[in-house]
């Protein structure tokens, strides 16, 4: 399901971005990761997995399966990647923010200032 292979591509992504041997591929990796974050924001149904028994949308979910790992993984590409790669991955970062924080619910931005306080702490 495309909720729990997700995760997994968009850390993909981010390995693909923080190997220096091909600079193209890193920069292309970062932009599809922004384009996931719009595929998120626009057609968050994918991600709106029930639970079994025919339960209740849970929009934490949400967070956890999709937006908080493509945030975490940018983190990740920031931290560890070449400088040129870095500064990509935070303009991309903060664009994701400015761009889809309003579709963020109060509690997630308490995970969000923990992986971004981590970058510059």
């Amino acid at each position: 399901a495309t909720i729990d292979s997700f995760q997994d591509a968009i850390k993909c992504l981010a390995e693909f971005a923080c190997n220096a041997s091909y600079p193209d591929t890193s920069m292309e990796a970062i932009r599809i990761i922004r384009m996931c974050a719009k595929q998120i924001a626009e057609n968050p149904e994918v991600f709106h997995a029930l639970e079994e028994g025919g339960g209740a949308y849970d929009s934490d979910k949400l967070w956890m399966k999709a937006w908080f790992p493509v945030m975490f993984e940018l983190s990740t590409i920031i931290a560890r990647c070449k400088l040129d790669v870095r500064t990509r991955g935070l303009t991309v970062m903060f664009e994701i923010m400015k761009t889809y924080g309003h579709l963020y619910l109060q509690h997630w931005w308490i995970d969000l200032f923990g992986v971004i306080f981590r970058l510059f702490g």
